[in-house]
């Protein structure tokens, strides 16, 4: 007994491969100009358990935990004997499932030295699963936060190089100008 198989053939002509070709190009050169022009720099808060703070890490990881809901909390103090005023970061955040999407949202308060530097920052959060693998092994997010963030300082609580005086042995003198332009 001879068995057969049946071999779906797809047949692209030159001008469908072509057009499929530029779409998918200028697919890719748009992701890459988007992801190239945007610089920032910034500097990240001292959390040292990120797998408790996963909306903090990044946005696609709202609601990737397996669980109906979480909820997470994070306090750190860290320079406490050498510091008067230590270094102090409190994180809270809450994210659930909803059908392929994920939501939560994140409060992060960042307290650090004796020059009065903080910052407090409320994100939105969520995400959209891409792919769905019938066997659950492989899963692709894309994840999007929006938020507020405040940032403050007292500038009269830092002494800088301005301030620095040579004469008398090398000393700072507060009272001299910082010469420094704050905005």
């Amino acid at each position: 007994m001879l068995l057969s198989k049946v071999i779906p053939v797809i047949s692209i002509s030159k001008s469908d491969l072509g057009f499929c070709f530029i779409r998918h190009f200028r697919t890719f050169l748009l992701t890459v100009t988007l992801f190239c022009s945007f610089s920032s720099y910034s500097q990240d808060y001292h959390v040292s358990q990120t797998d408790a703070t996963p909306l903090y890490l990044n946005p696609a990881l709202t609601s990737v935990s397996g669980f109906e809901q979480r909820f997470a909390a994070l306090h750190r103090r860290e320079w406490g004997r050498v510091l008067s005023n230590p270094y102090v970061t409190s994180h809270l955040s809450y994210d659930m499932p909803y059908d392929r999407y994920g939501v939560g949202g994140y409060i992060m308060s960042n307290k650090a030295g004796a020059g009065g530097y903080s910052i407090m920052s409320m994100i939105l959060s969520g995400n959209y699963e891409i792919t769905t693998d019938p066997k659950l092994y492989n899963h692709l997010y894309v994840g999007l936060q929006l938020g507020v963030m405040n940032k403050n300082f007292s500038a009269t609580r830092y002494t800088w190089d301005n301030q620095y005086s040579v004469e008398g042995g090398g000393i700072f003198d507060v009272n001299k100008s910082t010469n420094e332009i704050f905005n």
